[in-house]
C-alpha cells in the first residue's frame, strides 16, 4: 500500500499566508474580516444547496495547486475540483447542507481559517454530520478559498426506534 503524504493544516496556512504579520490586528478588523468570510461561506452553501457549481467555484482560487481534501481523498487543482463537483451535484440533487456552527480564525489582514459544523440532509432528513475547514486568502477579487478539508460522520438510527431527524448516534468513517 502506498501512503500519500499528508499535509498539516499549519503547513497549508503558512503556504497560503506567505507571511503572517507579527502585529496583532485590532478587534474591529478581526470582526470585519470574520463577517466577510461568513458572507462568502453563506454564498458557498447557497450554491451547494441550489447545486450551482459555478456559484460554488467562484469562491475558490483558480489554481492548479489547490488542494481539497475529503477525508483522505485529495483533489488537486481548481479544474479537477470543478469537474468533480459537477458530477457529484448532478448525482446528488436530493442532498442539501445546513451549517449549524462556524468559527473564523483571522490570522492576518490577508489570511483566515473558517471551520463550520453542520448536517447534510437527504430529501430533508438528517443523513450525515459534517465539519468543513477552509483556508481563505484575500485576493484582488475578494476572499478566495485556497485549501479546504471536509469530514463526514453517519447518523445512525437509535436501537429503540426509527430514524427520526436529529436523533441517533454519530459514527465516524473510522468506525465503519
Amino acid at each position: 500500500m502506498t501512503r500519500r503524504p499528508t499535509f498539516g493544516i499549519a503547513a497549508v496556512i503558512l503556504l497560503a499566508a506567505g507571511q503572517v504579520s507579527g502585529q496583532p490586528l485590532p478587534d474591529s478588523a478581526r470582526e470585519a474580516i470574520s463577517r466577510q468570510i461568513l458572507a462568502v461561506q453563506d454564498e458557498v452553501f447557497r450554491g451547494f444547496n441550489s447545486h450551482d457549481v459555478t456559484r460554488i467555484v467562484s469562491h475558490i482560487e483558480k489554481s492548479s495547486d489547490l488542494r481539497y481534501v475529503e477525508h483522505t481523498q485529495v483533489t488537486v487543482g481548481w479544474e479537477t475540483l470543478r469537474k468533480g463537483l459537477e458530477t457529484w451535484h448532478r448525482e446528488n440533487r436530493d442532498l442539501t447542507a445546513r451549517p449549524s456552527a462556524s468559527h473564523v480564525n483571522v490570522l492576518s489582514e490577508q489570511v483566515a481559517v473558517l471551520t463550520t459544523a453542520g448536517t447534510i440532509l437527504k430529501s430533508g432528513v438528517e443523513a450525515q454530520r459534517f465539519t468543513w475547514t477552509a483556508v481563505f486568502r484575500l485576493m484582488d477579487d475578494g476572499w478566495k478559498i485556497v485549501s479546504a478539508h471536509e469530514a463526514f460522520s453517519d447518523i445512525v438510527a437509535p436501537a429503540t426506534g426509527g430514524a427520526a431527524a436529529g436523533t441517533g448516534e454519530v459514527r465516524t468513517g473510522v468506525d465503519r
